[in-house]
């Protein structure tokens, strides 16, 4: 009988793998973080500029027009700066097959298969949306009260619950997705989120104690402002390649 590996079996394995290779792995979450934050800055900026225009025509500050405006481009942004976990997988499925990987993986999503990269990344992000839209909903009311009372707190916390709960199965779900579009190419968007799911089905407790086992080392690099971040983010990666490969490997038996 074929055994999945256990957590510790992943994480040494991503350890080894890793030997000699952070620089290169450190390097692809730098130049994600740099094109992130350089992209961000001119989305904001035309957000601003769209809102001043629409509150010149229509001669109001409070406009629901601009606020929906600014909402449409804050998911859009989203949805595209998501695809670049596209190319992160493609990086660390690379290594630890014994691929050649580089940096300039991060951009695969953008350069193949382009617009089934930009569907699962929509999929992914309005499963988000619709499951924080009641969380949302009580800040929109915090906003226009500009208070914040007992109950619109619990509200709002209840809310940010129930919205996690319900959304948390649903990302475990969809976690393979983008390994899965690149194992296999010839799948159609839809297929390869039905198999995400498929191959998860009875998985998503073992993946998500495997998550949760991080906590503590995140916590470290919360005290470390967040520098430990460039040594964890490449294990993790690492560990969560490697579930996919133990994960599918149980499949072909």
């Amino acid at each position: 009988m074929n055994q999945f590996q256990s957590r510790a079996e992943l994480k040494n394995t991503a350890k080894d793998i890793l030997t000699g290779k952070y620089s290169p792995s450190i390097l692809i979450f730098l130049l994600k973080s740099t094109l992130t934050m350089f992209f961000l800055s001119l989305i904001l900026s035309l957000d601003l500029q769209l809102t001043s225009l629409i509150t010149a025509f229509t001669h109001t500050a409070d406009n629901p027009m601009a606020s929906i405006v600014s909402q449409l481009i804050a998911l859009l942004s989203s949805i595209l700066f998501n695809i670049f976990n596209v190319g992160v997988c493609l990086f660390f499925l690379n290594a630890a097959c014994g691929r050649p990987f580089s940096a300039a993986n991060l951009f695969y999503g953008f350069q193949q298969d382009c617009g089934k990269s930009f569907c699962i990344s929509a999929v992914t992000v309005l499963l988000n949306q619709i499951c924080s839209c009641p969380a949302d909903i009580m800040i929109y009311f915090y906003q226009k009260n500009g208070s914040l009372d007992t109950l619109l707190l619990s509200k709002l916390l209840l809310a940010s619950v129930i919205g996690l709960i319900i959304y948390t199965p649903i990302s475990l779900g969809l976690s393979q997705c983008y390994f899965l579009m690149l194992d296999f190419p010839q799948y159609s968007a839809g297929k390869i989120i039905k198999l995400s799911f498929q191959i998860m089905k009875g998985q998503k407790l073992r993946l998500f104690c495997l998550q949760l086992s991080f906590l503590p080392l995140m916590l470290l690099c919360v005290a470390s402002f967040g520098i430990g971040m460039l040594w964890l983010l490449p294990y993790m990666n690492m560990v969560y390649a490697l579930f996919f490969l133990d994960l599918m490997k149980k499949q072909l038996h």
